[in-house]
């Protein structure tokens, strides 16, 4: 009887144990979902994001066959300029053979990708074409990486190590996650199992998934309906990141952080989205508090004037820039600079109450428009236009409460183009027909806008190119326009 008792307990143990065995093969085989990545970003980290592979494979033309991977020449060309082929093939390795997203992550001021993989023959492929050899990770090196990251009660998995001939670098995989970093120091076997090994065995309760501060950026980085590409930032980090990696910017770090701090009421996070299309590429960036809400800008903000816009337009103008400029604002800033702002020149800003704009065509053809305060006279911009000293011949005059200001031999005004009609409404901005300032490029209708854009109490940066295939043309090796080869001469 005791013998019978004993089997049958023997029997479920193993029962329970082959249960338990089936359901963890069960998740190592299953492709990571976005939060399943998360899951494995520390919460620490400067920035994490999202990228869509599909659209991103699309844009520059990728195509994988057999493990070979080809994209658009403009890519191809861009990756020799700056010498980036390697890091270029990796990512479109790590895209053809994943899944829908690709997390990517800064840590320890170094950028990660992670990824699921949802087509093991693809991978293999790849792979093979890579000429990658693989050996599983060394349990004593897996132990003292735990052990250093102070996890020794952790268990990553089995994770394979993947390696490029020639000092390429390489990747690491654990079940159908991969791991891939852009600097071939860090993807040398050592030094990326010893972070991979601490980002397999962390707690999704550490992870930027779950961890309050970053929570809440989680949840719209794994939502399926996210943008092409999705990034979080915390500005400290960030800031600090960039000024260690780039020596020339190390030291205004500090600046920009003090600048940041200036402008907006508690800034802690910055969000990055960018949309794509077939004729269309927008950037918008917003300064978030520790909430994830729009902070607060600082500075009184006013609205570009249509009719200010349309009062400098001509035949042939390429460029355009307005800024709102409403007292309270030029008030706040002269307060800010101080002494730092000569007295002929505080009195000329004090003269504008509104908008503010340029119209730029080719021979430094320009017209300036600037609404004045009420008995302003044109005069008292002089000081102001006096900084537009590089454009000779401008000349001033005064229409109602706008003063204008041209060089002679503009044509007669147009009307307001559609890209420039897109200032409208913004704090401020800037606006350029592509195509007249270089048609090798760009083709007809082809334009580009960087706006300050209201956002409640806040301000959002926005980069638009309207153009057909957007992304690829920016790629393509600039081409000198018939107008610069003439100024040049």
């Amino acid at each position: 009887m005791k013998l019978t008792k004993h089997i049958i307990a023997i029997a479920v143990i193993a029962v329970l144990f082959l249960q338990l065995a089936a359901s963890c093969s069960k998740d190592e085989d299953k492709v990571p979902s976005a939060a399943d990545l998360l899951a494995t970003v520390p919460a620490r980290s400067a920035a994490a994001g999202c990228i869509a592979t599909d659209q991103l494979l699309s844009l520059v033309d990728a195509r994988e066959q057999g493990g070979k991977i080809t994209c658009c020449p403009e890519l191809t060309q861009f990756a020799a300029r700056h010498d980036a082929q390697k890091s270029v093939n990796a990512i479109l390795s790590a895209a053809f053979c994943t899944s829908e997203r690709m997390v990517f992550f800064v840590y320890n001021d170094k950028l990660w990708l992670t990824a699921g993989i949802a087509d093991d023959a693809k991978f293999d492929a790849l792979a093979k074409e890579l000429k990658a050899t693989s050996h599983e990770a060394p349990y004593a090196d897996v132990k003292k990486a735990l052990s250093d990251a102070g996890m020794d009660d952790r268990d990553p998995g089995t994770i394979t190590i993947y390696t490029l001939p020639d000092g390429q670098g390489g990747f690491l995989r654990r079940g159908r996650q991969l791991w891939l970093c852009l600097d071939p120091e860090t993807m040398r076997a050592e030094p990326a199992l010893r972070e991979v090994v601490e980002f397999a065995a962390m707690e999704r309760e550490e992870s930027y998934l779950e961890d309050a501060s970053t929570r809440k950026a989680a949840s719209e980085l794994a939502a399926a309906d996210a943008p092409a590409l999705l990034m979080y930032a915390k500005i400290s980090s960030a800031l600090g990141t960039l000024g260690r990696l780039v020596s020339s910017v190390g030291d205004y770090a500090g600046y920009a952080t003090i600048g940041m701090a200036t402008l907006y009421s508690s800034p802690s996070f910055m969000r990055l989205q960018a949309d794509v299309s077939d004729a269309d590429l927008t950037l918008e960036t917003s300064v978030l508090d520790q909430e994830f809400v729009p902070c607060g800008f600082n500075l009184p903000a006013g609205k570009v004037s249509a009719k200010v816009l349309q009062s400098v337009s001509f035949k042939g103008g390429d460029r355009y820039a307005a800024l709102a400029l409403p007292p309270a604002f030029v008030e706040k800033v002269t307060a800010i600079v101080g002494a730092g702002i000569p007295d002929d020149l505080a009195a000329s800003l004090r003269a504008i109450d509104g908008t503010a704009a340029v119209c730029l065509g080719s021979g430094n053809t320009t017209k300036l428009a600037v609404e004045t305060a009420p008995g302003a006279s044109a005069t008292a911009l002089q000081p102001l236009l006096a900084l537009a000293a590089p454009v000779r011949g401008l000349r001033l005059c005064k229409e109602g409460n706008v003063a204008l200001a041209g060089t002679s031999g503009t044509a007669p005004l147009q009307a307001l183009p559609q890209f420039a009609k897109e200032l409208t409404g913004s704090v401020a901005g800037v606006a350029a027909n592509l195509h007249l300032l270089n048609p090798g490029k760009w083709g007809e209708g082809a334009y580009s806008l960087i706006t300050l854009v209201p956002q409640g109490k806040s301000v959002m940066l926005r980069f638009r190119i309207h153009a057909a295939n957007p992304l690829r043309n920016l790629l393509r090796e600039p081409t000198k326009s018939p107008e610069a080869a003439v100024n040049k001469r």
